[in-house]
């Protein structure tokens, strides 16, 4: 354990995040073997040590985040210390996806609003409710080198795209880790049962991590893990759950099951939007959907049914009753839901 923060080293198996130290967070550090240290941000970015503190042992994201050992003033920076789940791993391969149909944060700013509406129209954020952060895969079993992938690389890949990307992140050598993949639905699916039966918060640019060992030489390795990471937006709930990230989440369980054998022993995919809501389909949002000339942002209809509903106006319009997708032709067309009134 290092005695002196002069000591302590950068994480060597980092996808996402932010390097250095920027008001935004920075780059996790290894606090001691088997936890890790990661900067809280400031202003706009700031509150995920408050998140670790007052989240619940019967919460249901609980079961899902990361180990928190309390914070920690490294270099003059608040840092919480959670467990590092590559710890024991001999090559982490390890998959950063980011859940959600948005990332315009109530409380940003105009200029910030803006931006983030850019790049969720741009990107599989709106289409999919997901986008790629990071990766990091060996090309064959045993480990270094390492290839590493980044957020220019997620934001350049399109719908249509999406189940290639993970394939070849969820592969060693060519060959899929099936068993990793299985355990990654299950837990997603898990993730999904209790969000969508006892929904607390909307969570906005948070990530799913999976993590697994790359390695196989017979020797023991480490279980796969999926981690819920990322919380400096997360929010009181003001909708009936949060459906955009529900809608996310419902689309990367059909995408890891669609890379499996048909005859893989996972369970079935639950939850979804009820049948009884009116149903309005709407197009996907354009990858460059154009803001006008002036900076005001032409909302599209899933756009405005999801802001509003996490807004304190949602109480006065039609209940907001979630997406859900509809396959055509290979491409996926999003639905949306609203309960009569």
């Amino acid at each position: 354990k290092p005695e002196h923060d002069d000591e302590i080293l950068q994480h060597p198996h980092q996808v996402g995040g932010h390097a250095g130290l920027t008001n935004e967070g920075g780059a996790l550090l290894v606090a001691e073997p088997g936890r890790l240290a990661k900067p809280v941000g400031h202003g706009y970015f700031a509150g995920e040590d408050a998140f670790y503190e007052q989240l619940r042992p019967d919460d249901a994201l609980a079961p899902f985040v990361p180990a928190f050992f309390g914070t920690r003033c490294i270099r003059g920076r608040t840092c919480v210390v959670l467990e590092d789940v590559t710890h024991g791993m001999r090559a982490p391969c390890i998959v950063d996806i980011k859940i959600g149909t948005s990332t315009v944060a109530p409380d940003a700013g105009w200029e910030k609003r803006l931006s983030h509406l850019r790049k969720d129209r741009a990107t599989t954020t709106r289409p999919l409710g997901l986008r790629l952060i990071g990766a990091q895969t060996v090309g064959a079993a045993g480990g270094a080198p390492f290839e590493r992938r980044g957020k220019p690389w997620g934001k350049a890949l399109r719908p249509e795209e999406v189940a290639a990307a993970l394939r070849s992140c969820f592969s060693v050598g060519g060959v899929l880790r099936a068993a990793a993949v299985a355990h990654f639905v299950d837990r997603l699916q898990r993730l999904l049962h209790g969000l969508e039966t006892a929904p607390s918060r909307q969570l906005l640019g948070s990530s799913i991590l999976c993590v697994y060992d790359g390695a196989e030489d017979g020797a023991a390795t480490p279980p796969p893990a999926l981690r819920v990471i990322d919380f400096a937006h997360a929010y009181p709930l003001r909708a009936t759950r949060d459906h955009g990230y529900c809608y996310g989440l419902r689309h990367l369980i059909r995408l890891l099951r669609g890379l499996l054998p048909p005859d893989a022993e996972v369970g079935e995919v639950g939850g979804g939007c009820d049948d009884d809501g009116e149903a309005e389909e709407v197009a996907l949002s354009p990858r460059t959907g154009p803001l006008e000339a002036d900076g005001r942002a032409a909302l599209h209809a899933d756009e405005f049914a999801e802001g509003a509903a996490h807004s304190h106006l949602g109480r006065w319009l039609p209940e907001w009753a979630g997406f859900d997708a509809i396959e055509d032709g290979g491409r996926v067309r999003k639905r949306l839901r609203l309960r009569p009134a």
